[in-house]
């Protein structure tokens, strides 16, 4: 029996003791991982905050705890409803259903997003300085180190 289906019956905020500790242990473990490859990672963090895949099943109803919205179809990057200008002046869409799945996904949907914010080749504006600031960054770290 998988964990989500062992807890997705009681309501949200109700589930048994054991699953609050998972969760605590899981969000605990985390940002240490990310601690061991980046050194001063877990300082800033004042909170932090663990969905698993029942809380995403209860609150946006996806199948078994997806968190993607659109069917993952190669059709939907070229759908009308993807472009980060909307219809509706003065507002822009960013996230994982402007771009791709996942955390990747949503990253590039606010890439895409500033992009359009930027007018004409905004997306490639923005992405040319992401990399000339992170090869800034990397000769930097070759200086120091």
């Amino acid at each position: 029996m998988a964990a989500d289906e062992r807890w997705a019956g009681p309501p949200w905020k109700q589930r048994e003791a054991a699953y609050y500790r998972l969760k605590a242990e899981i969000a605990g473990t985390l940002p240490q991982k990310v601690e061991a490859r980046l050194p001063g990672f877990t300082q800033p963090i004042e909170f932090q905050e663990l969905s698993t895949p029942v809380t995403m099943e209860h609150f946006q109803q996806g199948p078994r705890g997806a968190f993607h919205g659109m069917p993952a179809r190669p059709g939907r990057l070229f759908a009308p409803w993807t472009h980060a200008k909307s219809p509706i002046p003065g507002l822009y869409l960013t996230g994982q259903d402007v771009m791709s799945l996942g955390i990747a996904g949503a990253m590039m949907g606010g890439v895409k997003c500033a992009g359009a914010l930027s007018g004409p080749f905004g997306f490639f504006r923005v992405m040319g300085r992401i990399f000339k600031t992170a090869a800034t960054s990397r000769r930097a770290g070759r200086k120091s180190g």
